[in-house]
């Protein structure tokens, strides 16, 4: 059982200054340049029960007794308070200056653990979510791209968005030699944010910087689900030589009045990792790869942040790397490491990231523990 407490506040502001004359003049600031604030006060309460007990076996002789069914609950009230004022409003002309909210909810979560065998782990959890809208999707005036010729401002009428979540796992252990699980998940959103045309004192456009911009905000305008999957796999090839690898799959759409669908933003493409590490005594070294796949132009969200003028006209290509990393104990308490990354120095960016990643990098350090 516990409380918990987070005080936000937020200050911005914007010049520009002439460098030949040195003259500042003001800008607009991408927050309310006034007070700002956004506070969250929480009290929760989490439960465990072991339900019941049996003998799993790790080997004939050495039986263990172990809870083979565990349930996780708990619940959690949360109250959010915020406050946001525009002080000079002469920019855009905003029909409202001060936007003030408070909320409360209630949220809890639901989950079982199953362990017939010492090898097999089943979970499934419920679970239920909360996000008040904070100061950057309820009061931001933000120049979101001249390329798309649009504009985002403040709409202080969003509600709080809600997700009921599932989730289901399974882990295997194969002749104590390989590990491998995998997680589902799905999430539903209920008033779910997003950004959608709106009006600015019953304009769709308004001039920004000299160009006729639309008028876009973050709007409750749509449902939305969420789902995918984690998986890992481990094995111990010998006592010193361990493969891993990991693979990640999500997919996001928003729901719209008219019943068609279109992709949410930030959902990243599959990605995942696979390496092999050798260890031995004090010494350890892992060659290992970062891929992620294409990130189709269809699957771009674009009223939202997937950035899609800095992806080429069929989206953005799919990439991995290949990276060497090593540590080496000098002493009880000091290492000494050393790696490369991107050894092979590909050209490739992250989806939605306006630069390219780094290219071949090579670090040096010394890490110590006291």
């Amino acid at each position: 059982v516990g409380i918990d407490g987070q005080l936000n506040d937020l200050t911005s502001s914007a010049t520009s200054t002439n460098l030949t004359t040195g003259a500042v003049s003001k800008l607009d600031s991408r927050y309310p340049d006034g007070n700002n604030r956004m506070n969250y006060f929480g009290i929760y309460a989490q439960h465990l029960l072991k339900m019941s007990k049996g003998t799993l076996q790790k080997s004939p002789s050495e039986p263990s007794e172990k809870e083979k069914l565990i349930l996780n609950d708990g619940i959690r009230l949360q109250f959010v308070n915020l406050n946001s004022a525009i002080d000079d409003n002469s920019f855009f002309n905003l029909p409202v200056t001060s936007i003030k909210q408070n909320s409360f909810a209630v949220t809890a979560n639901l989950g079982l653990v199953y362990l017939p065998t010492e090898d097999f782990r089943l979970t499934i959890g419920l679970s239920s979510g909360f996000r008040h809208p904070n100061i950057d999707d309820l009061a931001r005036v933000f120049e979101s791209s001249t390329a798309l010729k649009r504009v985002v401002i403040p709409n202080p009428q969003i509600k709080p968005e809600y997700t009921y979540n599932l989730d289901l796992g399974i882990t295997q252990r194969i002749a104590e030699k390989v590990k491998f699980d995998v997680t589902g998940f799905y999430a539903l959103f209920r008033n779910a944010i997003g950004l959608a045309p709106f009006q600015l004192n019953g304009q769709d456009s308004i001039s920004y910087n000299g160009v006729m911009s639309a008028v876009y905000a973050n709007r409750n305008v749509r449902k939305a689900h969420t789902y995918g999957f984690n998986t890992n796999v481990t094995v111990d090839l010998t006592a010193q030589l361990i493969f891993f690898g990991t693979v990640t799959y999500t997919y996001g759409r928003f729901k719209n009045k008219n019943e068609s669908k279109t992709p949410q933003d930030h959902i990243p493409p599959v990605f995942g990792k696979g390496s092999l590490k050798y260890i031995h005594q004090r010494f350890e070294t892992e060659g290992y790869v970062l891929f992620n796949g294409a990130k189709k132009i269809r699957d771009y969200n674009l009223d939202g942040e997937d950035n899609l003028q800095y992806a080429t006209p069929d989206g953005m290509p799919s990439w991995f790397t290949l990276n060497w990393r090593n540590s080496i104990r000098i002493t009880k308490m000091t290492w000494l490491q050393f790696a490369v990354e991107n050894v092979l120095d590909r050209n490739y960016r992250y989806f939605a990231s306006g630069f390219s990643a780094p290219g071949r990098n090579y670090i040096m350090a010394v890490r110590a523990n006291f």
